[in-house]
């Protein structure tokens, strides 16, 4: 019998993190843990407290794992504090991690390339938000910092999910079930790949499991526009939204993603589409 791969997934009690922490603790072969500053009902017996922005709080935690999972560093209110995770926090946990030898593999988006005709691996970032631009100096921060073997980067198009506690798809739940108007910041035509919060974990779990190292695109199911998922929420679910578009122009619209390298080093192919999540939603005139 070989011995267990010991994982910890940094951030573990997030979105995406709660889907991938049940993915993997129920996989053979893994001995996992979850540290994050939260924790839920499940994960309370594989988790501990972990506050990246304190190296002391690393300090306490035996340095035995085989593979780190970082998830921190989303967007989050102040800004400030996004700052933080993204650069004094992921110094702690590179350190942390060639501390334990492991091989860190760091969530990464594709909204680093910002506004592009076609990208790729090899396209170099221009990041234009905030949020877009911490993602990417953490990248450029791993690659600078760790030795090729012992890091994989997987840059993730946007997460559908009605678990979903912020994001389009969330705002579009509460509106169904509110009645409150949409209110958008651009004129619609904001454009997104998207990859459903259960095959995202799958990906990442074959990433882990299969030893990938490097930079990868995740796959996405389908591309659409703010105005087309409205268009299609409202047709399945027969609704009418009050929508407000600002006229401003989107950021981050990318017409073209290859992610043909991990489809075909994985052979993993998505296929819950947005179409699927919104008839999910049930309850109100159902």
């Amino acid at each position: 019998m070989t011995d267990q791969k010991k994982i910890l997934i940094i951030g573990g009690a997030g979105f995406i993190g709660n889907e991938l922490s049940r993915l993997l603790l129920a996989k053979p072969g893994f001995n996992v843990k979850v540290a994050d500053i939260n924790t839920n009902e499940f994960l309370k017996d594989h988790s501990f407290y972990l506050d990246i922005l304190d190296r002391k709080s690393f300090d306490k935690i035996l340095a035995d794992y085989d593979i780190i999972i970082n998830l921190t560093g989303q967007i989050t209110n102040p800004i400030s504090k996004c700052f933080s995770l993204n650069t004094e926090g992921i110094k702690n946990i590179i350190s942390f991690a060639k501390k334990c030898e492991a091989v860190l593999y760091q969530i990464s988006t594709v909204s680093v390339y910002g506004t592009a005709d076609k990208v790729d691996e090899n396209t170099i970032p221009a990041p234009e938000s905030p949020y877009a631009a911490f993602k990417a100096f953490v990248d450029f921060q791993i690659k600078n910092e760790m030795e090729k073997e012992k890091f994989c980067i997987l840059r993730i198009p946007n997460l559908i999910g009605w678990e979903q506690k912020k994001g389009l798809f969330a705002y579009l739940r509460n509106s169904y079930f509110t009645d409150k108007k949409l209110s958008f910041n651009n004129n619609g035509t904001l454009t997104r790949y998207f990859l459903e919060i259960g095959e995202c974990a799958e990906a990442i779990s074959i990433a882990v499991e299969n030893n990938f190292t490097g930079l990868y695109i995740l796959p996405s199911v389908e591309k659409r526009s703010i105005l087309e998922i409205i268009n299609l929420f409202e047709k399945i679910k027969k609704t009418k939204f009050e929508v407000e578009f600002d006229t401003k122009e989107p950021i981050e619209n990318i017409s073209s993603i290859d992610s043909d390298l991990f489809t075909f080093k994985s052979n993993f192919k998505p296929h819950k589409t947005i179409t699927d999540i919104i008839s999910e939603v049930t309850g109100k005139n159902e």
